[in-house]
């Protein structure tokens, strides 16, 4: 999911670090690689969330005008017949991506308000 402003004129390096803050705050593990005008976070295995994958956030742009991508990479899931995963014990596997799915639901919803939050309070900060 991609959100854009613009005429913001927001410090990205703040509204980078504050990301950062926000994923360690919820004790991801962080990676960060920039290039240029934009900035590649990576998140994964937090107790707090149960996310199957890894979450892939995308800053870029300038301050006036710039994105937050926001993504669930998963590896890919080999797809096995309902009556086999049933003999392998398919209901739990089924319940963990389930759980897995509302998780990401959830971070999701509280990175955008959190999102918001920020960029309200850093409007301004490029000036």
């Amino acid at each position: 999911m991609r959100r854009n402003w613009t005429n913001r004129y927001v410090d990205l390096k703040i509204l980078k670090e504050k990301i950062i803050e926000f994923l360690k705050e919820n004790h991801f593990d962080v990676e960060i690689n920039e290039n240029g005008n934009q900035c590649l976070i990576k998140a994964k295995s937090s107790p707090n969330y149960q996310i199957e994958g890894q979450i892939a956030i995308m800053l870029q742009g300038e301050p006036e005008e710039f994105s937050i991508d926001l993504e669930l990479q998963r590896k890919k899931q080999r797809i096995f017949s309902p009556l086999l995963l049933a003999f392998l014990g398919g209901g739990y596997w089924l319940s963990q991506h389930l759980k897995s799915d509302e998780e990401w639901l959830e971070f999701r919803r509280r990175f955008w308000k959190q999102m918001d939050i920020f960029i309200t309070y850093l409007s301004g900060s490029a000036h």
